[in-house]
């Protein structure tokens, strides 16, 4: 047993300065951002965003046509018609064309013109789809889409991070715990080796001796207990670690975490911080974005209402290149002139879009400002629990130096053979429970702190 004790002192202590690497929380982050498939689905989501909106473009896109119909019988050539045409739909809604008719045949259509002739014209929608159409509200909804996707990924990596951090916090806290337990455990060990010595020498009771290693004893439990905690933590500190090739793979175990911050903790943030932040919070924003795409849908919904009304205006030409018309001022001649109407009667389809996008509307505000409450009821609550954890720590601090200094005195009463072993380890275990707990409030108060930052929007901006 004596050498078990011996075994496990010498691995504690050289488990504790063998060569370790400190795994920062930054490089934690970085890697949890560029490799995790959270990070890795939000910036698919902006990418494939980005694709509608290019093909949204390609309505602005020039279209070249060709048509071509002839036939033959008998050797006659009855008619030979041939139209290359291209098309333009500008931003404003007005369809631009020119083309070229080439026209031939015995018995060509009295209706077309006989040999070549080119023309221009423009298709001016005058009441639907002059303001808006199905393809521009397709490119308009594509873009706001494609700003929706961005925030919805800061609100991804919101979340992501608040939990990755818990995980972090735990690990490095069950550090700082390991690390205690091991000194008080070298502590104990001089004890019991004192009164061992004291003990072959008269000056101490077989009961003495049997209380150290009791004491001892009771260590090693706690040290293999926390140990335990230690590496649980460390496992799942794993979930979030992804390479490069978007594998997972586990905690290297010759890292150790970061623990500068437990010993100075971040401050409480100012309410108006607080609520600044809250306006720009990325799930608040999500909101925004929908309501403008409910909004576009319903003045898309609201030309459905509206009839039909396309003018179409041509400027014609017996030639391939001259429009003798385009400078008549009148167009008196060679012009070619026409209109389109249709109006729906009852407009039941276009009311009834109309009227489901406008409670859509309603249905986005109401939910934005339930959103809105719900976070700022956690935020000013987590507000609270940091005052009070706050307290909890000025208070531990106290208690731990008080037990510290009663165990350093009665140490030093040992030493001189007038203390009792037993209010040593009284003491001792009164002063590694008041440490342990220190560092779990120092714990939950990081944790808290994080989560506060996490429900502001402020975790990853």
């Amino acid at each position: 047993m004596r050498i078990g004790i011996i075994t496990l002192c010498l691995f504690l202590l050289f488990s504790g300065t063998k060569a370790q690497e400190v795994y920062t929380l930054q490089e934690y982050l970085e890697q949890l951002e560029e490799n995790h498939p959270v990070a890795k689905t939000a910036g698919l989501r902006i990418d494939q965003m980005a694709s509608k909106v290019l093909a949204g473009k390609g309505i602005f896109d020039p279209t070249l046509t060709y048509n071509q119909d002839k036939k033959t019988l008998d050797g006659t050539s009855y008619y030979n018609h041939s139209n290359p045409e291209l098309k333009v739909l500008t931003p404003v809604g007005i369809r631009v064309k020119a083309g070229i008719e080439n026209n031939t045949g015995k018995y060509l259509n009295p209706e077309l013109t006989n040999g070549v002739m080119s023309y221009a014209g423009v298709e001016i929608p005058v009441l639907k789809g002059l303001l808006m159409d199905e393809q521009r509200a397709a490119l308009q909804m594509a873009r706001i889409m494609e700003s929706q996707s961005e925030v919805e990924r800061r609100a991804a990596l919101n979340r992501l991070y608040e939990q990755a951090i818990e995980t972090y916090v735990d690990w490095a806290g069950y550090y700082l715990v390991l690390g205690q337990l091991r000194d008080n455990f070298l502590r104990a060990q001089e004890y019991f080796s004192l009164t061992k010595n004291l003990f072959e020498n008269g000056d101490k009771s077989a009961a003495d001796t049997t209380e150290a290693y009791s004491q001892v004893l009771a260590m090693r439990v706690q040290l293999a207990e926390t140990q335990m905690n230690f590496q649980k933590a460390g496992v799942e500190l794993s979930y979030y670690l992804w390479n490069e090739q978007g594998s997972p793979y586990l905690i290297n175990p010759t890292w150790i975490p970061q623990t500068f911050f437990f010993e100075r903790l971040p401050a409480l943030t100012p309410s108006e911080e607080l609520s600044r932040a809250l306006s720009l919070h990325p799930e608040v924003l999500v909101y925004d974005f929908k309501l403008q795409g409910y909004t576009l849908e319903r003045k898309l919904n609201f030309q459905s209402m509206l009839p039909e009304l396309t003018l179409k205006a041509n400027v014609l030409s017996k030639d391939y290149y001259r429009f003798e018309s385009a400078v008549n001022p009148y167009l008196g001649n060679n012009n070619k002139f026409g209109l389109s109407f249709k109006a729906p009667l009852f407009m039941r389809e276009g009311r009834g879009k109309y009227q489901y996008a406008e409670l859509k509307i309603q249905e986005t505000e109401w939910e934005r400002r339930q959103k809105r409450w719900m976070l700022n009821s956690k935020i000013m609550s987590l507000q609270q629990k940091l005052t009070g954890l706050q307290n909890q720590i000025q208070l531990s601090e106290d208690l731990v130096i008080s037990y510290q200094r009663m165990l350093d005195f009665e140490t030093m009463k040992f030493q001189q053979g007038d203390a009792s072993l037993f209010v040593i380890n009284s003491r001792q275990n009164k002063l590694i429970e008041s440490l342990i707990k220190l560092q779990k409030t120092k714990t939950d108060y990081l944790k808290t702190w994080y989560k506060q930052q996490a429900e502001s929007g402020l975790l990853y901006q």
